[in-house]
């Protein structure tokens, strides 16, 4: 807590540093030659935490440490058309113990390294080939990594960027990532039990986007993932690693109904083959997965804005040679909560979004110009119940209430500071040992370049 102190005291002062000194230093060192820039960010969060997995018997029902990650990279345009992009990333914990203070001084990872051609081949196309960021769907395609927290979220891809007439374009991506980083560029200073994700596995992606309309806008994607067993590490559930063959067929439409409210759909459906753990077979899987919301803005100085949100992730039911619990592909990471995303390790692995409805209200405003403050109730259950430890079974499939409030500030143009609070009740969804409510606190101030 002194830490978390002092870390607000010092973003007070901060503002009252020297910004023309620190502008003209920023520019000599971000252009030492013509076509290259260089760029990076420090980030540092203090995290505290309560009964993330519901259990006070378990190791980890305290949390207390640190995470501080520098990323330092290179852009170099040496034409119009010809452009590369490398980065190094290193983040480290330092645990807070009552019997041992302990520090993680991790590995550093490259987790950029592509080389993008535009006008690729004389064709209207964009090419980005190597370790590269891409989000296309939040809901679906976001995270490469998943294993390793925000320290990186790279797909080892070859992406192809159509761009069509009329504001339509089409993504084109096909990706390797293994568990074992080493696999592809190897870490520097190793940690052999460090993984970035639980399986070795590769996909397709085609992703369609349309906004030719004034209206409206229209999305459609196809996307196949296979994933094979890993050998992962002992700091890891061996069963998060599993076989599959997933496709699915999907899409998204957008668009506004008045001056204040617009919407988004989304739906997929998924067939193919997927095992429920490490040990098992493959079965069919038959699932069913929809994101939407609604959006009203009030158009106020405030930027006041409210948003109903409905999630459906088919859940598997034992009870059937199928497997219908819906896969979130490459979207496992915190879409709506910091904090719950452990909590769904109990039953799989970390963000692994399934089996679930979740109806979430959401309210946004800006408190000042710089100031941001999002607040947010979500009701969740699970789409099937469970039975044995930690669920409550006998039908029981309310798994809880869940708060959540992020407030953001912009103190100058390098510096931001973001303050996040979740509070959780769990439901009967969960046994009577699995019903500790939960609690998330993290204080973060990133200075960027």
């Amino acid at each position: 807590m002194k830490r978390l102190v002092l870390l607000l005291v010092l973003c007070a002062f901060l503002p009252k540093f020297p910004a023309k000194a620190e502008n003209s230093l920023l520019e000599t060192l971000k252009n030492p030659v013509e076509g290259m820039e260089i760029y990076g960010d420090f980030r540092y969060r203090r995290v505290y935490g309560e009964e993330w997995f519901l259990n006070n018997s378990a190791k980890d029902g305290h949390q207390n440490y640190d995470r501080i990650r520098a990323r330092l990279g290179a852009k170099h345009q040496f034409t119009d058309e010809i452009g590369v992009d490398f980065r190094l990333v290193q983040e480290m914990y330092c645990y807070d113990d009552p019997k041992e203070n302990s520090v993680d001084f991790d590995e550093v990872i490259i987790d950029r390294l592509n080389v993008k051609l535009g006008n690729f081949l004389d064709m209207p196309v964009t090419a980005v080939v190597g370790r590269q960021d891409i989000i296309l769907s939040k809901w679906l395609v976001l995270d490469g990594t998943p294993l390793d927290g925000s320290r990186t979220i790279f797909f080892d891809a070859a992406r192809f960027t159509v761009d069509m007439e009329e504001g339509r374009t089409l993504d084109l991506v096909y990706t390797q990532n293994y568990a074992d980083a080493s696999k592809t560029l190897e870490p520097f200073g190793e940690q052999a039990d460090r993984r970035l994700t639980q399986h070795d596995e590769q996909g397709v992606i085609m992703y369609y986007t349309d906004k030719s309309q004034e209206a409206f806008s229209w999305e459609a994607y196809f996307m196949l993932k296979e994933d094979d067993v890993a050998e992962i590490a002992p700091r890891y559930n061996p069963d998060w690693s599993r076989e599959s063959e997933i496709y699915t067929f999907g899409g998204a439409l957008n668009g506004g109904i008045s001056e204040n409210m617009s919407y988004r759909l989304e739906a997929a459906v998924q067939t193919g083959e997927k095992a429920i753990d490490s040990s098992s077979e493959p079965q069919d899987l038959n699932a069913f997965g929809t994101l939407n919301s609604l959006c009203y803005s009030f158009n106020d100085e405030m930027n006041n804005m409210l948003t109903l949100e409905y999630e459906y992730l088919s859940g598997d039911n034992p009870s059937t040679d199928d497997n219908e619990g819906f896969d979130p592909l490459w979207g496992e990471w915190p879409r709506y909560s910091e904090m719950y995303v452990y909590t769904q390790a109990l039953e799989g692995s970390l963000a692994d979004h399934t089996n679930l409805h979740r109806v979430g209200l959401t309210h946004k405003f800006d408190p000042t110009e710089k100031t941001k403050w999002t607040n947010a109730f979500h009701l969740l259950w699970a789409a099937q119940d469970r039975q044995g430890a930690p669920y409550g079974g006998d039908s029981d499939v309310f798994r809880g209430q869940l708060l959540t409030s992020v407030l953001r500030h912009r103190i100058s143009k390098h510096f931001s500071t973001r303050l996040n609070a979740e509070y959780f009740i769990p439901g009967n969804y969960y046994s009577d040992d699995f019903r500790n409510e939960s609690l998330f606190l993290r204080a973060e101030v990133v200075y960027s370049f």
